[in-house]
């Protein structure tokens, strides 16, 4: 018994660019078109990395790491100064678009998303605080859906 899984959330992954990049001035690239561009990336190993190095794979390129943080605002001002640009997951890091020398342009090709999942086993005993958490999670994540798109 491996238990149920359940997606919380679907998740768009853009590209956070300086507006001194040409390529900020196009609303949607290909990913490919980014292959030549100093990227700032998260740490390897963390959640969301493995899966932007896949999406550079598919589109037949490792992106050329300059930096890596895991500090959305040290990723947002490293933009903004025109370091590189960077992977930004559209709900978790809210906000980024609200800096005048940073552009949001969106994947055409690969489609990059990433999932939210939560996974419980289904024959283990499961506390009332478990349950409780897992509802919670549930409706939050209801609720939080609507600013994905």
């Amino acid at each position: 018994d491996t238990g149920n899984t359940m997606t919380l959330m679907e998740e768009e992954i853009c590209l956070a660019l300086p507006v001194s990049n040409p390529l900020s001035n196009r609303r949607e690239i290909s990913l490919a078109d980014a292959a030549g561009e100093p990227f700032i990336c998260l740490h390897k190993g963390k959640g969301l990395r493995p899966v932007t190095d896949e999406y550079c794979r598919i589109a037949g390129f490792s992106p050329p790491t300059i930096l890596e943080s895991d500090s959305p605002g040290t990723v947002r001002e490293l933009i903004a100064l025109g370091v590189g640009l960077a992977f930004i997951p559209m709900v978790s890091w809210q906000g980024m678009d609200k800096d005048p020398n940073v552009r949001i342009v969106k994947i055409s090709e690969p489609r990059c998303r990433r999932y939210v999942n939560m996974t419980w086993r289904k024959s283990e005993y499961v506390s009332r605080a478990a349950v409780l958490m897992r509802k919670y999670l549930i409706e939050f994540f209801s609720d939080a859906s609507g600013l994905s798109e």
